[in-house]
C-alpha cells in the first residue's frame, strides 16, 4: 500500500485544496511544497519507518 493511501489522500487535489485554504488563512507561515513534494516526503518517511520496524522486530 502506498503512503498516500495510508493517509487516505485520494488525489493531489486534496492536498492542493488544503494548501490553498491554509495559505488564505495562514498563520504564521505559507506552505511552499507542492503536492508532489509532500507525497514524495511521505513516501520517504514511510520507507524509513518500515526499515526501522524491520530492524527492531528481531
Amino acid at each position: 500500500m502506498a503512503p498516500h493511501e495510508l493517509l487516505k489522500i485520494d488525489d493531489r487535489e486534496t492536498i492542493y485544496r488544503f494548501v490553498g485554504h491554509w495559505n488564505r488563512n495562514a498563520e504564521p507561515f505559507d506552505w511552499n511544497a507542492t503536492a508532489d513534494e509532500i507525497i514524495a516526503e511521505v513516501e520517504h518517511l514511510h520507507r524509513d519507518f518500515k526499515a526501522l520496524l524491520a530492524n527492531n522486530s528481531g
